[in-house]
């Protein structure tokens, strides 16, 4: 009876290993990878995304694994930058005073735009902070922890976009050349990491789409669909 408890025991120890095994290496190799692209895309809830990385990290910490051996995360075979499931994909820009919203670097004159600062991350390869010019609340966000419980869920780079489009929207020429350059610079290379998720670019691929739609072809979305002119 001892012996058959123990090859028992055994016997469903290396099942569970094995099935751990199997579902983590399917989440870190194709799952969380389709799964972070919809987040960046703004398809994806900050609350299911956590708790399957959640979930990830805690099937390592049964195996004592890094992962290494699991197979590399795929490419989901769609850009996370260039590709709009839908029209609404796009952006529009903030209508009611935006430039409140945010400290520019002046104040709008004879019918010119004010200039808006860039987000700027701590570091930009390996990035700890976030921080965004707005006037009001907070304006350094960590980058795997962006919010509080009680902290307003909306995504920050598409508040950030929404609010500097619509401030520069007299004179956009100058932004837009900013924005696309530091989101190509600097954003895309991040969403292009299939090793690590990144909470605070919550829909930064629409942001990064609308800005080369309108650094492109001189439109600016507007209620979801492009607009001529700005």
């Amino acid at each position: 009876k001892t012996s058959e408890t123990i090859v028992n025991d055994q016997t469903r120890r290396i099942v569970m290993v094995s099935v751990a095994d199997a579902i983590g290496g399917y989440m870190h190799g194709v799952m969380l990878p389709h799964v972070n692209q919809e987040y960046y895309k703004g398809h994806e809830s900050f609350e299911v995304t956590n708790e399957l990385h959640a979930l990830l990290r805690k099937i390592k910490f049964i195996l004592d694994t890094d992962g290494r051996g699991w197979m590399t995360p795929v490419d989901t075979g769609r850009s996370t930058t260039t590709t709009a499931d839908k029209d609404e994909d796009l952006i529009d820009e903030e209508t009611d005073n935006p430039c409140a919203a945010l400290l520019p670097y002046g104040v709008p004159s004879d019918g010119r735009s004010a200039a808006v600062p860039m987000p700027a991350f701590d570091d930009n390869l390996n990035p700890g902070s976030l921080a965004f010019p707005f006037a009001v609340g907070k304006r350094l966000f960590a980058v795997d922890r962006p919010w509080m419980a009680a902290d307003d869920r909306r995504p920050l780079l598409v508040r950030y976009y929404r609010l500097a489009a619509g401030c520069t929207s007299s004179a956009p020429e100058q932004f837009r050349a900013d924005i696309n350059r530091w989101l190509n610079e600097v954003v895309v290379p991040l969403l292009a990491n299939r090793r690590r998720w990144y909470p605070v670019l919550a829909g930064a691929s629409r942001v990064v789409l609308t800005a080369a739609k309108a650094a492109s072809n001189g439109t600016a979305a507007v209620g979801g669909r492009p607009k001529r002119g700005a």
